[in-house]
C-alpha cells in the first residue's frame, strides 16, 4: 500500500515524552539506594513502565509506511534498527563484564551476546519493533477496510491474555506490544489528527480529567489492588497514552519545542541514555550523596536526558559513523 508521508507535531511530541518517560524509568534506581522501596517513587515507576513503551509502539505503528517495494523498506529498516541495534548491544557487553560494581546486570560478553540473539539484551525494543516490521506489510494486506483492521486489532489484543508463551526470540513481547502498533496504525489510518487536536483544544478540561484518572489509577489504586491483569494493564496504558496525547496538543510552545527536539532523536537517547546514566547515578550517589528520592530522580533525570541529548546533537549529528551506527538517516 504506497503511502505518503506527512508530518505531524504531535507525533514529534509524542516521540519526546515517551523517551522521557524512558529516562525516567531508569532514574528510579534500585542500585545503590532502592528507590523500589519508597512506595510513591514505586508507583511512579509501574506507571511509567505500564505506559512508555505502549506509547512508543504506539506512535511506530502511527508513522509506518510502507511504499511496495519490500526491498528498500527492508534495507531501510536495517539501517534505521537492526544495525544501531547489534553495535550498541555489542558495545554495552564492555561495561557488563568489567564494570559490574557501576552497572545493573553484570555478566560475562558471552552471556550477553547470547542475551542479544535470543532475548533482545539490553535494546529489547528495537528487536521486538524490528520483528514487527518485518512481517507487518503482510498483515496490512488485511487491513483494506475497517472490518479487516478490525479482525486485526481484536486478534492482536486477544494475542496480550495468551499464557505462557515463550521468552526465546522474545515472542511474549512481540505478542504483547503488537496491540498498540496496530492502534497506531489505525489512528492513522482512519482518524483525522488534525481534527482531533482542534476538538482536544475545544476541550481541555477533559485533560485534567484525565490527570485525575491517572493520579487515581497510578496512587490510589495500587494500596487497595496488588494483583494487576492485562485489562487493568491495558487500561492503564491507553488512558495514560490518551493524556500524553492530549498534553502534546495543549502544552505551551517552550515546551513543545524541548520534547520535540528530544523525540527527533529518541530512538538515539534510547541507545546512549544507559551509558550516561553511569555518570548520573555516580554523580548523585557516590559524589553528592544525595539521599531524597525526588531530588535523586530529578537530578538522575535531566542529567542523563540532557548530556545525551547534546553529545547526539553536537557529536553524533557530525559524523557518519556515528550517524550510521545509531541510525541517524
Amino acid at each position: 500500500m504506497t503511502q505518503t508521508k506527512k508530518h505531524y507535531v504531535e507525533i514529534d511530541v509524542l516521540k519526546g515524552i515517551a523517551i522521557a518517560m524512558v529516562i525516567l524509568g531508569h532514574a528510579v534506581i534500585r542500585y545503590p539506594i532502592n528507590l523500589h522501596e519508597v512506595a510513591w517513587t514505586k508507583a511512579i515507576y509501574d506507571w511509567v513502565e505500564t505506559m512508555h513503551m505502549p506509547l512508543f509502539f504506539m506512535v511506530s505503528g502511527f508513522c509506518y509506511r510502507y511504499t511496495g517495494n519490500y526491498r528498500i523498506y527492508i534495507n531501510k529498516k536495517i539501517q534505521r534498527i537492526l544495525i544501531p541495534y547489534v553495535i550498541f548491544n555489542l558495545i554495552d557487553c564492555v561495561p557488563r563484564a568489567l564494570l559490574g560494581i557501576l552497572v545493573n546486570r553484570p555478566r560475562p560478553i558471552g552471556e550477553s551476546i547470547v542475551s542479544m540473539l535470543l532475548y533482545g539484551g539490553e535494546y529489547w525494543f528495537l528487536y521486538v519493533l524490528m520483528s514487527i516490521f518485518l512481517v507487518f506489510p503482510l498483515i496490512e494486506k488485511v487491513t483494506k477496510n475497517k472490518f479487516g483492521l478490525a479482525l486485526i486489532l481484536v486478534g492482536s489484543c486477544a494475542l496480550k491474555f495468551v499464557p505462557n508463551l515463550p521468552e526465546r526470540f522474545l515472542v511474549w513481547r512481540i505478542s504483547y506490544h503488537f496491540f498498540y502498533f496496530v492502534v497506531g496504525y489505525a489512528f492513522k489510518r482512519f482518524f483525522d489528527i488534525e481534527k482531533a487536536s482542534a476538538w482536544v483544544r475545544q476541550n481541555r478540561g477533559l485533560t485534567y480529567i484525565g490527570g485525575v484518572i491517572v493520579c487515581v489509577q497510578v496512587f490510589v489504586i495500587p494500596i487497595y489492588v496488588t494483583d494487576y491483569n492485562q485489562i487493568y494493564g491495558i487500561s492503564l496504558a491507553i488512558i495514560g497514552i490518551v493524556l500524553c496525547y492530549f498534553f502534546s496538543v495543549l502544552c505551551g510552545q517552550t515546551i513543545k519545542n524541548w520534547l520535540m527536539g528530544f523525540g527527533k532523536y529518541s530512538l538515539q537517547l534510547y541507545l546512549l541514555n544507559v551509558f550516561f546514566f553511569v555518570l548520573s547515578r555516580s554523580l548523585t550517589i557516590n559524589i553528592l550523596r544525595m539521599e531524597s528520592p525526588f531530588i535523586i530522580i530529578v537530578v538522575n533525570m535531566i542529567v542523563d536526558l540532557l548530556i545525551s541529548y547534546m553529545v547526539i546533537k553536537n557529536v553524533f549529528t557530525g559524523s557518519k559513523l556515528l550517524k550510521y551506527i545509531s541510525g541517524i538517516i
